[in-house]
C-alpha cells in the first residue's frame, strides 16, 4: 500500500455479547444465500475451524458460539471492511432500534464459520466508554484503560499528543463503530445503508475507514508486503487443535468472564471483548527506500538486493512469504511459508546458541518482541490478543 504523510487514531471499544435467544432463525434472516466466503485464508495462515470443530472445543470449556460476535475471534480473515464510528444522538430512540431492529442483524461467531449461515455483510458493533455512559450504563467493567479512553493514554502509545489525530477522536465524542464485512464494497455499502436507515437521526457520522485485503498474490501481506496473521493465538473452546508452535491461551484472555479472566464484570458483559482500533498512516515507499540503501553486507553470499530483502526481514521477524528468519536466516523459504506444522514452529532457541543470541532474529524484530517465545521460561500466556488489522488506502 503507498500511503505518504502520518496520522494515528486510537481509541478503546467493548464488543458486547449479544444474545441469541429470541433472533430470527437463520433461514429467515437470510433472504439471499451466499455461493462464496466472506472471509478469505492465505495459506500461510491458520485455518479457522470449520463450525463443527468450533462447536466440539466450545462443548468442553461451556462456550456459546452463538453468544460471540463474529469479528472477535475470527481475526485477518476478511475480504472488505468498513468501520463506520458514530456519536449517539437520541439514546432512548438508538436503544430501541438496537434492540427491536439491529439485533438481527449481528453475526455471530457460529454464522461466519459456515458459508450457508453467513449473511451478505457481516454486521458487529462496539462501545466506547463514553457510549455507554451515553446509554445510561455505569457499571464498571474493570479496566482503567477502557474507561479512560485512548486519549488519556495518547503518549504511553507513542503518539505526541492528538495534534495528528482524525479530530472526531480526540475527547469523548466517539461513541461507537459499526463493522461491516464482505466480499464486496457494494455488499457493505448496501448493509450501511441500511443501518443508517433503520437509525436516523438517533446517531451521527463521525468517521468511516474502509479496508481491504490485498489484491491477488498479495492476500494476506500487509501493506509494507509481509504475511500477516500467522501467529494468532489457539483460543482454548474455539480451537480444538493447536497447531505445533501455536500458544493456546484460555478463553478469558480474550473474552470478558470465562475461564483466565480473573476480573469481576457485569454479568451482561460475558463474552464480549476490548477492541483497540488504531489507524496509522504509514510510509511504505520510505520504508522501501531505506531497505534499498541499507543492504546488509555478506560478500560472496547475498547481493545488494537480497541484503535489503535480510534487513527487512530482520527488522520484522519473518520475510515477505512469511518464513520466519530464525528458521530461514539468510533467504526467504517460500515452502517454509505454506507450512503450517512447520511455520510458527520455533522459539529463537538453538543448541549452540544461549537466549541472548540475536544471530538469527534480532531481540528488535517485531515478531520477538510481541512473542519473545522461548526468551522467557515459561512463556507468558497471558496479555495475549487477535489481530484484526486491514490495510486501507490505494494500492500503488
Amino acid at each position: 500500500m503507498k500511503t505518504s504523510g502520518a496520522f494515528s487514531t486510537s481509541l478503546l471499544l467493548l464488543s458486547l455479547a449479544f444474545n441469541a435467544a429470541g433472533r430470527p432463525s437463520h433461514a429467515d434472516r437470510l433472504q439471499r444465500r451466499r455461493t462464496t466466503s466472506i472471509l478469505n485464508n492465505p495459506a500461510p495462515q491458520p485455518d479457522l475451524p470449520t463450525v463443527q470443530e468450533a462447536q466440539a472445543a466450545a462443548a468442553t470449556v461451556d462456550l456459546n458460539l452463538d453468544d460471540i460476535q463474529a469479528d472477535i475471534l475470527v481475526g485477518m480473515k476478511k475480504k472488505k471492511e468498513l468501520f463506520f464510528f458514530f456519536g449517539i444522538q437520541n439514546a432512548t430512540d438508538f436503544k430501541n432500534k438496537l434492540a427491536t431492529d439491529i439485533h438481527p442483524l449481528i453475526t455471530s461467531t457460529t454464522q461466519i464459520l459456515d458459508i450457508t449461515t453467513q449473511p451478505l455483510t457481516a454486521v458487529n458493533v462496539a462501545f466506547s466508554q463514553s457510549g455507554l455512559t451515553a446509554l445510561g450504563i455505569t457499571d464498571n467493567l474493570g479496566d482503567q484503560f477502557y474507561s479512560q479512553g485512548q486519549e488519556a493514554d495518547s503518549a504511553a502509545i507513542g503518539d505526541p499528543g492528538t495534534g495528528n489525530w482524525v479530530q472526531s477522536f480526540a475527547g469523548t465524542s466517539v461513541h461507537g463503530v459499526f463493522l461491516l464485512a464482505s466480499d464486496t464494497i457494494d455488499n457493505v455499502d448496501e448493509t450501511l445503508s441500511n443501518l443508517t436507515s433503520i437509525l436516523g437521526d438517533s446517531i451521527g457520522e463521525l468517521h468511516r475507514v474502509q479496508g481491504e485485503a490485498r489484491p491477488g498474490s498479495e492476500e494476506g501481506h500487509e501493506h509494507f508486503g509481509y504475511m500477516d496473521g500467522i501467529s494468532q493465538p489457539a483460543v482454548k473452546g474455539f480451537t480444538q487443535s493447536p497447531l505445533p508452535g501455536q500458544l493456546a491461551v484460555d478463553a478469558g484472555e480474550i473474552l470478558l468472564a470465562e475461564d483466565g479472566d480473573s476480573t469481576t464484570r457485569p454479568p451482561w458483559a460475558k463474552d464480549g471483548s476490548f477492541l483497540v482500533f488504531r489507524q496509522m498512516e504509514q510510509l511504505v515507499p520510505e520504508f522501501n527506500k531505506f531497505l534499498l540503501d541499507n543492504p546488509i553486507s555478506e560478500p560472496g553470499i547475498l547481493t545488494s538486493e537480497e541484503g535489503s530483502a535480510l534487513l527487512g526481514a530482520r527488522m520484522v521477524g519473518r520475510w515477505k512469504s512469511g518464513a520466519p528468519v530464525d528458521l530461514a536466516p539468510l533467504f526467504d523459504d517460500p515452502t517454509l511459508a505454506v507450512d503450517p506444522t512447520r511455520n510458527n514452529n520455533f522459539t529463537y532457541l538453538h543448541d549452540d546458541q544461549s537466549n541472548t543470541n540475536q544471530t538469527r532474529c534480532p531481540f528488535s524484530a517485531h515478531t520477538r518482541k510481541t512473542r519473545p517465545r522461548g526468551d522467557f521460561s515459561p512463556e507468558n500466556t497471558a496479555n495475549h490478543i487477535i489481530r484484526a488489522g486491514i490495510p486501507y488506502g490505494p494500492e500503488g
